[in-house]
């Protein structure tokens, strides 16, 4: 994925709640939800190479201004690169 994109977003939550939620979500064991898991780039791993991040173990309120202020962000950086 690197080199194929200007750049990276990581939506982040700690593994217990996403195990936790997927659990909910998806009516499936402990233990499926964590083989999923390993099969998958660590959260170290996806932390590493975003360059920005989305912290969604809070309410859901609280995702409103991240989104909009990497809108904003996303929008700046899209204007400028379309002046060159």
């Amino acid at each position: 994925m690197q080199g194929m994109t200007d750049r990276v977003l990581i939506v982040d939550v700690p593994v217990e709640v996403q195990i936790e939620r997927t659990m909910s979500r998806d009516n499936v064991s402990r233990e499926q939800v964590e083989s999923i898991l390993k099969s998958q780039a660590s959260r170290e791993q996806r932390l590493a190479v975003a360059d920005d991040v989305i912290k969604n173990h809070t309410k859901n309120q609280e995702l409103l201004p991240q989104i909009t202020d990497l809108h904003q962000k996303y929008l700046a950086i899209s204007a400028v690169d379309g002046s060159e």
